[in-house]
């Protein structure tokens, strides 16, 4: 008898650990369609190079963070992807995409189309396939299967047109490119500044 309790108190305290369980058990998992991870093209650490129309030239810094949130309220796990491309520190293409119960197969990207505290963006919704269409409003988008910009042939690109608000500012879109190989490949602002990827 006196060996037998000290080995059924150690059996107990190895077990411990491992009865603790996934954190998310208890949780309603939320996780993120796989598809729109897959049209965020920029890796963690990578240097993307643009070029502008007005001759000047600049490197974007990407920073790709991949998480689960577990906020106390409402007792749920969500899955988070936020990913940024940053010049000289500051913010120049913002994703932020967090999972649902529901599919949503809807990319958000916010730019900061010169690089100052404002600009525009796009929310373009992705089917099976990898159709895609934007469904911003004032917008039309077509999706070419091949098209040449700046000299370089693209596949399945997506191109955005924005009709000008009221008030257009000079960061305002008027065009964007996107794809799921090379995410902005390029885009014009109603300054008339267009900027182009280059690597």
């Amino acid at each position: 008898m006196k060996i037998f309790f000290p080995c059924l108190l150690l059996a107990g305290t190895l077990l411990l650990p491992c009865c603790e369980g996934d954190p998310c058990d208890d949780r309603e998992y939320q996780p993120i369609d796989p598809v729109l991870p897959a049209h965020i093209p920029y890796t963690q650490g990578q240097t993307v190079k643009f070029k502008t129309s007005t001759g000047e030239t600049f490197t974007a810094a990407t920073e790709r963070v991949e998480d689960i949130n577990r906020p106390d309220a409402p007792l749920i796990c969500e899955e988070y992807l936020y990913v940024t491309l940053k010049t000289s520190g500051k913010l120049f293409v913002e994703y932020i995409q967090r999972g649902a119960v529901e599919k949503d197969s809807i990319l958000q990207v916010s730019i900061w189309t010169l690089r100052t505290n404002q600009g525009g963006g796009a929310q373009i919704a992705i089917s099976d396939n990898g159709a895609m269409r934007c469904i911003y409003p004032f917008t039309t988008s077509t999706q070419h299967a091949s098209i040449e910009i700046d000299g370089k042939t693209y596949e399945q690109v997506l191109e955005i047109n924005y009709t000008p608000n009221d008030i257009p500012a000079a960061t305002d879109l008027t065009r964007l490119y996107y794809n799921k190989t090379y995410g902005i490949i390029q885009y014009t602002t109603y300054s008339g500044v267009t900027v182009t990827r280059v690597d």
